[in-house]
């Protein structure tokens, strides 16, 4: 299970530096990128699929989307390890808690980026015809997401803070 930590964070990495590469593809005037899509209201959305089929950008999208699946796995299984080890280093009740629930709240995160994942799949198959709005999916992904980076962070910075307090205490 020590090889666990390295693959989960090698597989996040090289799927960032995937579309941070194919990201760049969408960087010219007038066209919005993926992130801007999953935040699309239909009409945005509509507009913004209409630019990618014009810039002939269709595909790579779809294929970012179809990678994203995986990425979900990686982010998912980073937030449950790095809560996990934190959990074993944190005394306080209600942040140890907090950092149990970290698990819940990734493991939702993820069920509605896969959500979300299908319908912006959805969309660019049918977007002439119908348009399956899932922005409420992706703000909660984001916000669950934040939640428990910042939980992480709060319990992280406090044991560094103790550790660094209890060593000034003993060495004097």
């Amino acid at each position: 299970m020590k090889k666990f930590p390295i693959i989960i964070w090698t597989g996040f990495l090289v799927i960032m530096s995937l579309f941070f590469y194919f990201g760049r593809c969408f960087n010219q005037p007038g066209v919005s990128g993926i992130v801007a899509f999953e935040f699309a209201n239909a009409t945005q959305g509509q507009i913004i699929l209409t630019i990618w089929e014009y810039k002939g950008l269709l595909n790579l999208a779809k294929w970012m989307i179809w990678i994203d699946f995986a990425y979900i796995f990686f982010y998912v299984s980073i937030i449950i390890t790095l809560s996990n080890r934190q959990i074993r280093k944190e005394p306080s009740v209600s942040l140890n808690a907090l950092l149990r629930a970290n698990f819940f709240f990734a493991f939702l995160a993820g069920f509605l980026d896969v959500i979300e994942n299908i319908s912006l799949l959805y969309n660019i198959r049918s977007w002439e015809t119908s348009y399956f709005n899932a922005v409420w999916a992706t703000w909660l992904k984001f916000i669950l997401i934040g939640w428990t980076v910042l939980i992480w962070l709060i319990s992280f910075i406090k044991s560094k803070i103790n550790q660094w307090t209890w060593r000034s205490g003993n060495s004097t």
